[in-house]
């Protein structure tokens, strides 16, 4: 089981405009979904933090139906898609559970940045599958927020005809 991050960036290095907007993303539509259907399929526990959770619940019905979800939140929540549960108690306490109960599929870091960078201040984030699009925000929520440096590997890599950059890292 490995925690993974699989996220879209611009290039400039934001994940959302100031406003929290991904609409940004919706001039890119690769026919192969950027191995988005592949990646589902190993994924058997999502981890999510309440402003992203928020924010998909916005965009339709839920979308991951069928895998475990934990929302990062010290805010009750009403309506809980199934098997979704809000998880109070800390990120470390939720690494630690999902390592004791997740041992076949992978663990999606679905974001937003505050989630991701709590994870990867645990040294917990074994994979980073980034998407670099080719579009300059200028301004807007970064990927990574604090957290200290992180040196990474370069482990894959691949430039898809519309010019978005897939870019794989694993810790050094």
């Amino acid at each position: 089981m490995e925690f993974r991050v699989y996220i879209a960036a611009s290039l400039d290095g934001f994940v959302a405009s100031a406003d929290g907007s991904v609409d940004w993303l919706d001039a890119f539509h690769d026919p192969e979904g950027y191995g988005y259907d592949q990646f589902l399929q190993q994924i058997d526990a999502i981890v999510i933090g309440r402003k992203t959770f928020d924010q998909v619940l916005g965009f339709g019905p839920w979308p991951y139906s069928g895998i475990d979800t934990y929302v990062l939140t010290s805010r009750p929540i009403e309506d809980l898609p199934p098997q979704t549960v809000a998880w109070p108690d800390g990120v470390a306490a939720l690494a630690e559970h999902l390592r004791s109960t997740t041992p076949q599929g992978d663990v999606w870091l679905l974001g937003g940045p505050k989630c991701i960078d709590a994870v990867r201040e645990l040294g917990a984030i074994d994979l980073y599958e980034i998407y670099v699009m080719p579009v300059l925000l200028g301004d807007g929520i970064p990927l990574f927020m604090d957290g200290g440096m992180s040196s990474l590997r370069l482990v894959d890599s691949r430039v898809y005809a519309d010019g978005v950059v897939k870019l794989v890292y694993r810790p050094a």
